[in-house]
């Protein structure tokens, strides 16, 4: 395996500034944590420092008082560190949790803004590696080692000025000396983060792998293929018992070297400082001191380097997460300068194109109209650019060529929620929280009024359902409305998009998970709302759309046909085909 190389000092230099981003809210806090860590730094310094005027005065003088005020001195210290040792444990919590909350919360906030093309390119998986195990990777690391990291650089330099003031050679060959300890770090560092990033990877495979299992276990069971989908989490696994194992011995070897390393330039600055004493060119005191001294510095020394490689081996961890705070904004720049707008005439798509990055294009010169007030569909076949159509005309995403108007102006120049207050959308996939029926309608509209909650149910027919159960729109909806039929949940999702009053109802395959029945039904039912709104639904039912204004045939991206179902249908082209093949059994 080649060597891998070292992320460089400019990541350190992003670490910190990252670091003092978070802490930046908490000034006072981070003062009197330092306030607590120099307190600590004192005690190392001064117990050694006494117990010099201890064997250089006190035994020599044979004096009990003396002996007694210095160990009453030191007693006191030791309390007073101990008191400020609680406080900046609080203190550190405290601060670690709320900066790391807001953290979170802005990731979480940062996600919610991005717009589909953004969950194109990002796995579920990935996202949630990122919350539950990078996050908490850096929280651990920065909470419970920088600090203490902190503490020990200050007390081995804090020792080393101590014992150059007992005895300035000491401290020079322990100068001289201590940054070989550092060379263990220097060196299996680059292993480290080598491992971590696969550990990283490899969690977010096996996270992925147990969301697919999940996702898909009737599937799974249906086919028979646990033994199948067993084996692929289990060589997830492997993989990933391999990058910790990598992980967890380099990182440990760490300490393990410069633990041996400080040891070894203890007892070296021991037979100096002997030799010294033996010469009489330092007092037996002075070399008790100094002795405590370096064992603070070999203490703090081993600390620092096993607290360091901890902090060190999430800054990649750091830079990734960063993306999603700094880097990862929408796609579509909010510099839209029209914050109040409503439709009144016409929506226009003028040769609009569009493609992602790197693939063909999804549609192609596309110019249409939808009056205001008007019903349309858009028919295709899977894959001709129909959802496409509805993200660009709700601002999603933006188009690659081409523009939309509604009435004249570019809704590039529109704030984009007051476009999507217009608008009420109901997809395939109906989204229900585990909170009220009334909550979930009030989601559309989170200052609607009981009537209108009530109004936007009848319109939607799901009231009288509602009204039948016994805490009627209390009732709780769990596990995603698991226990509603389709229709039940289509319904309430039409009357959470109801209630907000849109002047545009958008329907996306809202019904092509239903039967049949249920599906003409609940079509019926929209198109009665067709005098109080515009509705323009993607579907590929089309025994459901005769009586809409308008009809919009796409295909493989190009608008190949519009106008009114009997119209499409003697003109015999690609929209009779299509209704051809789905009447004729």
């Amino acid at each position: 395996m080649a060597w891998p190389s070292a992320i460089g000092n400019s990541h350190n230099y992003y670490l910190s500034k990252w670091v003092v981003r978070v802490l930046a809210p908490y000034p006072l806090q981070c003062t009197a944590i330092g306030a607590c860590i120099a307190m600590q730094v004192l005690l190392y310094v001064s117990y050694p420092v006494a117990f010099a005027v201890i064997f250089n005065k006190a035994v020599p003088e044979h004096s009990h008082d003396l002996l007694k005020q210095i160990m009453v001195g030191i007693l006191i210290l030791f309390l007073m560190c101990g008191a400020t040792a609680i406080i900046q444990d609080k203190l550190v919590s405290n601060i670690g949790t709320k900066g790391f909350g807001r953290v979170r919360q802005n990731m979480f906030s940062n996600i919610l803004e991005q717009p589909p093309l953004f969950f194109i390119k990002n796995k579920a998986s990935d996202l949630l590696a990122k919350f539950s195990i990078e996050l908490a990777a850096i929280e651990t690391a920065l909470v419970f080692a920088l600090p203490p990291l902190i503490e020990c650089v200050l007390v081995v330099i804090g020792c080393l000025l101590t014992i150059s003031v007992l005895d300035w050679r000491i401290a020079l060959v322990a100068t001289a000396l201590i940054p070989l300890s550092y060379l263990s770090g220097a060196k299996l560092g680059p292993w480290v983060t080598h491992y971590a990033i696969g550990k990283i990877n490899a969690e977010s495979k096996l996270m992925g792998a147990l969301q697919d299992a999940i996702n898909g276990r009737n599937t799974i069971r249906a086919f028979g293929i646990e033994h199948k989908i067993n084996a692929s989490f289990g060589q997830h696994n492997t993989a990933l018992q391999k990058a910790s194992s990598g992980y967890v011995y380099n990182a440990s070897l760490i300490p393990l070297f410069s633990l041996y390393s400080v040891n070894i330039i203890l007892v070296l600055m021991v037979g100096t400082g002997a030799a010294f004493v033996i010469d009489q060119d330092l007092s037996l005191g002075s070399f008790f001191g100094c002795i405590t001294l370096l064992g603070s510095v070999a203490a703090g020394t081993n600390s620092a380097i096993k607290f360091y490689a901890i902090v060190m081996s999430v800054k990649h961890k750091v830079i990734d997460i960063d993306q999603y705070l700094i880097k990862n904004h929408s796609a579509i720049q909010e510099n839209a300068s029209l914050t109040h707008f409503e439709a009144r005439n016409c929506i226009s798509f003028n040769q609009v194109s569009f493609k992602y990055p790197d693939n063909d294009l999804v549609l192609n010169n596309i110019s249409f109209e939808i009056p205001i007030g008007t019903s349309v569909a858009i028919v295709g076949e899977t894959g001709s650019g129909k959802s496409t159509l509805l993200n660009l005309l709700t601002g999603f995403y933006e188009p690659t060529k081409g523009s939309i108007t509604i009435d004249g102006v570019d809704i590039n120049t529109i704030h984009k929620p007051a476009l999507r207050i217009q608008c009420g959308m109901v997809l395939q996939d109906v989204y229900l929280l585990n909170i009220s029926i009334k909550d979930n309608i009030l989601i559309g509209k989170a200052d609607a009024s009981d009537e209108d909650v009530i109004h936007a149910a009848r319109k939607a027919q799901i009231h009288d359902y509602i009204d039948s159960l016994p805490l009627k729109y209390n009732t709780l909806i769990e596990d995603n409305g698991s226990k509603l039929s389709g229709g039940q949940k289509q319904r309430l999702a039409i009357a959470r998009a109801l209630v907000r009053n849109p002047s545009i109802l958008i329907l996306d395959e809202s019904t092509s998970a239903l039967d049949a029945n249920t599906e003409a039904s609940i079509v019926q039912d929209v198109y009665r709302l067709k005098d109080d709104m515009t509705i323009i639904a993607v579907t590929h039912r089309l025994n459901t759309i005769q009586e809409f204004n308008k009809i919009i045939v796409l295909d493989q991206g190009a608008l190949v046909e519009q106008g009114q179902h009997s119209e499409l249908i003697q003109k015999q082209g690609h929209y009779f085909k299509m209704w051809r093949n789905q009447m004729i059994p």
